[in-house]
């Protein structure tokens, strides 16, 4: 998934909250990690567990850049799948298996139940770790879906010389 998101802070301001934020100790994710570049490039981890003893890491990379005033944050997640994409998924993999098995093929049908599984947990694992790392960072950099709006008094103001 790729998103824009928009804050007020500076580049050094928002790299300074994010190593900030990848240095805290004891908070609810500690499992956070990462890295970053001067350059205003990032990358933020987390690893959670999805089923039993399997877990997930889902890696969030960014890009920090400045735009008409604003800090412009630029975010690739892998998404993962919902519940009912799973569902689906899993279905189709059945349906996949009940056709082999119906043309004797019953030891590929059999090999493809194990897939299913496999995929299941970076699909689930990747839906729920995208929305907590993009929450983590619109938290850390304060920033929006939105960009900002412009300030109208500085219009104003120019407009008002230019008349006088």
């Amino acid at each position: 998934m790729r998103l824009d998101l928009y804050t007020e802070k500076s580049i050094a301001e928002s790299l300074s909250a994010l190593n900030a934020r990848l240095q805290a100790k004891g908070s609810s994710r500690s499992n956070l990690e990462g890295w970053i570049e001067k350059s205003g490039t990032f990358a933020v981890s987390i690893t959670t567990p999805v089923a039993g003893k399997f877990s997930r890491r889902t890696t969030l990379h960014g890009k920090l850049e400045r735009r008409d005033g604003h800090t412009v944050v630029h975010i690739d997640v892998p998404s993962g799948a919902n519940r009912q994409g799973i569902v689906l998924m899993v279905g189709a993999v059945a349906l996949i298996s009940v056709a082999l098995m119906a043309s004797s093929n019953v030891m590929l049908a059999l090999a493809l139940l194990p897939i299913a599984a496999y995929l299941y947990i970076p699909m689930r694992g990747d839906h729920d770790n995208s929305a907590a790392l993009i929450g983590d960072v619109q938290r850390t950099l304060k920033a929006r879906n939105t960009p900002p709006k412009r300030q109208t008094g500085e219009k104003e103001s120019v407009r008002a010389r230019v008349k006088s």
